[in-house]
């Protein structure tokens, strides 16, 4: 796995601020791609978003 690009800070706290003026409890803010990750693990299996998450986390994995 390679480092992901971040999303833009100023995009993620006017997505965040525009929820909360809205009255919303949750949100997907920033890009796209994070909206579809936030949506496909709603529907994704548990035990494959947990070996996801472990490859991320392995050490190295952000070089």
């Amino acid at each position: 796995m390679t480092k992901g690009r971040k999303d833009d800070p100023r995009k993620v706290a006017e997505d965040a601020f525009e929820a909360l003026m809205k009255g919303e409890h949750k949100v997907a803010a920033g890009s796209l791609v994070n909206k579809i990750q936030v949506a496909a693990g709603k529907i994704v299996p548990d035990r494959l978003k947990a070996e996801q998450h472990r490859k991320m986390a392995e050490p190295g994995s952000g070089d």
